[in-house]
């Protein structure tokens, strides 16, 4: 039932035969009584030596004591992939195989690396998933523990059909397994393993993605690496998941606000960007007109942040609760990117 519990179990070996047993228990405790004796005879005479002879080598040489095992496990040496590779199966044309979808009560506490698989349909708009691996031991063990602690989705849970973001992690071990895990991002926010003829469920498949997000952001920070710069692209995407540093920004790019629009995109001087993002967003009434642009700014690790702008206001897609009013000087030179891109 449980295919992939079992790979990580030891075989149980057979139960030994319990014939005899009174018997070589006593041969075995007359040995001991023996070896006792010897021992403590043993000991009587290293005692009777000499401290400094025992500190001594044969040469009368000082005894270096060797060095200590190494206690840490020498690090995994992954396999050569890419977040296309190991995500196609995820998000591409054809689903995960079905005999990938095993069903899990635990995920195994072992080195592993974790891969987030973004799986939106055709017309859909993407979210920037983050495109290496988290590989930090400390961060996998947390994203392994979050995953164990969810709760079972109760039988008689009545779950919502709205429809949103649905992702995939894939927990890739040492041994070479990997086991799929989705998410849904609507209803009850089940979290599942296992083919839909035989599913583990539980809830908060939100919980998951917000320690997955945390994750990866805090191993970007740590060792200031990522997937590198987004291009002009990250205009027409989604915002990314792991949101831009505002300190490590690169750059913008702005576009037609309408998604999938054919108009120009062009690049955002980076003095127009940094008071771009200083705007205050404190207004919460009336709400943004007609968007005439979105406007991407990039850090340098991957990330990106979204921002509309409709001439007058601007919000930061992040937070559609609030926006805030451009000053006169940033609209002047907003207007002729807003002709650019049209």
């Amino acid at each position: 039932m449980n295919e992939l519990r079992d790979d990580f179990l030891r075989e149980v070996p057979e139960e030994p035969s319990t014939h005899g047993w009174a018997d070589a228990v006593r041969t075995k405790r007359r040995r001991r009584r023996a070896a006792g004796s010897a021992v403590a005879v043993a000991v009587v005479a290293a005692v009777a030596v000499p401290l400094g002879v025992s500190l001594m080598g044969r040469t009368g040489e000082p005894i270096v004591p060797a060095e200590p095992a190494p206690t840490s496990p020498a690090p995994v040496a992954w396999p050569d992939a890419t977040h296309e590779e190991m995500c196609a199966f995820a998000s591409g044309p054809d689903p995960i195989p079905a005999e990938a979808w095993v069903a899990v009560d635990e995920l195994p506490e072992e080195p592993a690396r974790v891969w987030l698989c973004d799986t939106a349909q055709a017309g859909e708009q993407p979210i920037v998933f983050p495109q290496e691996p988290l590989v930090d031991e400390h961060l996998v063990a947390a994203a392994i523990g979050t995953f164990n602690e969810l709760l079972p989705l109760a039988p008689d849970a009545m779950c919502t059909m709205e429809f949103g973001m649905v992702y995939t992690v894939l927990y890739e071990y040492a041994d070479g397994t990997v086991v799929p895990v989705q998410g849904e991002g609507h209803g009850c926010y089940v979290v599942r393993t296992g083919s839909d003829d035989d599913p583990q469920q539980r809830t908060g498949a939100g919980e998951l993605l917000d320690e997955l997000t945390r994750s990866w952001a805090e191993q970007r920070a740590a060792i200031g690496e990522g997937q590198g710069p987004l291009g002009e692209e990250a205009c027409k995407l989604g915002p990314s998941l792991v949101a831009a540093d505002d300190d490590r920004l690169v750059g913008g790019y702005a576009c037609d606000a309408a998604y999938m629009a054919e108009g120009s995109t062009v690049e955002v001087p980076g003095d127009v960007v940094e008071r771009l993002i200083g705007v205050e967003r404190d207004l919460v009434d009336g709400g943004l007109g007609e968007p005439l642009m979105r406007i991407a700014v990039v850090d340098d690790l991957g990330g990106s942040r979204i921002f509309w702008y409709d001439g007058e206001y601007v919000m930061d897609e992040g937070d559609w609760e609030t926006y805030g009013a451009v000053p006169d000087d940033l609209r002047a030179d907003l207007e002729p990117i807003v002709d650019a891109t049209r």
